[in-house]
């Protein structure tokens, strides 16, 4: 997959690790919505995806199973190691930085389990990207050293994407979270 794809993963746990505000700041929500959309239109535009809509998680340093609303598990974990039930998603690999995308993907309710792999902070961050351009972005963070499992809640998306041009991407792209 294109380079430029592992830079926007890596982007949004930048950006997720630098905000000065409260991480479901409505504003801060919508930057990392708009990298995400920007991961599905490169895989878009390298004929990955047929669409740029889906569900893009991405995760530091934690290994994760993501299922989706069919019942199919992508993700990787030492115990299980690689897992693809869904021919269609893309999985980065194991890595410090880790991205799955889910395409076509719509509202519901998505089982997530993490897996330590170390015994510091992580954080996965997940947005959902709709056909009509609504997001959701869901933020996990903390102190892993075992296995959790939670469920990633995208059945009220209404969020809309910023786009490059809009006042509210351009303060936030600069670095001005509290404007």
């Amino acid at each position: 997959v294109d380079q430029r794809v592992l830079a926007l993963a890596r982007a949004i746990m930048d950006l997720q690790a630098g905000l000065v505000t409260d991480p479901d700041d409505p504003e801060a929500q919508a930057l990392l919505a708009a990298f995400s959309l920007q991961i599905l239109i490169e895989l878009r535009d390298i004929n990955f995806l047929s669409q740029a809509i889906g569900v893009v998680m991405v995760s530091d340093p934690v290994d994760f199973l993501l299922t989706d609303t069919a019942g199919r598990t992508t993700g990787y974990t030492a115990e299980t190691g690689e897992v693809t039930e869904n021919s269609r998603a893309y999985y980065s690999g194991d890595a410090d930085v880790e991205l799955v995308v889910l395409p076509d993907a719509g509202t519901g309710l998505y089982p997530l389990q993490l897996s330590g792999v170390d015994s510091g902070e992580f954080i996965s961050v997940a947005t959902l990207v709709t056909e009509s351009g609504a997001s959701k972005t869901i933020t996990t963070s903390g102190v892993l050293t075992g296995d959790t499992s939670l469920v990633l809640d995208f059945t009220d998306v209404e969020l809309s994407i910023p786009r490059p041009g809009d006042e509210v991407f351009a303060r936030l792209a600069d670095g001005d979270n509290n404007a």
